[in-house]
């Protein structure tokens, strides 16, 4: 992989991490208009979001920038607060691991949550092709063939 992918991903991590509030940052017209601007020009044509419950299975698939937007819009949804940050970024060639650290507040409960959870985003043409959202570290080092690594 070159460097341009790697850095689309972590250009993307900074931008998310620019908020302590993604509930609230979806809200915001000038945070989505600059966030589809940026996005746009790292993901493929054909881009693929996929919000993934490990076992359970995919729990929603969408296509493009705005199909993103909407996934996390629908993920989002039963979270008061929810902010995403990089704890480490992996190159795996093709593709690149990213272990992040998610922190929110329910809807629902009003409790907060800190987990532990895992990103894999994979390339094509030097883009963001595909994104998998995983809430175990565990299954998306599976995933990524890192099984050995443990769930750090």
């Amino acid at each position: 992989m070159g460097g341009t992918e790697l850095e689309w991903v972590k250009a993307l991590y900074a931008f998310a991490g620019a908020t302590d509030n993604l509930v609230a940052a979806l809200d915001d017209e000038e945070f989505v208009r600059n966030g589809i601007a940026a996005f746009a020009q790292m993901v493929h044509p054909e881009y693929e979001f996929v919000l993934v419950r490990d076992e359970v299975g995919d729990q929603g698939s969408y296509r493009g920038v705005d199909g993103f937007f909407a996934g996390m819009r629908e993920w989002l949804s039963s979270w008061e607060t929810y902010r995403i940050e990089a704890e480490e970024v992996i190159d795996l060639g093709d593709a690149a691991l990213v272990l992040t650290i998610d922190r929110g507040r329910s809807k629902l409960a009003g409790l907060p949550m800190e987990q532990r959870a895992a990103v894999i985003h994979r390339f094509r043409d030097g883009l963001i092709a595909r994104s998998e959202t995983y809430m175990r570290r565990e299954t998306a080092l599976a995933a990524a063939g890192m099984a050995e690594r443990g769930s750090g």
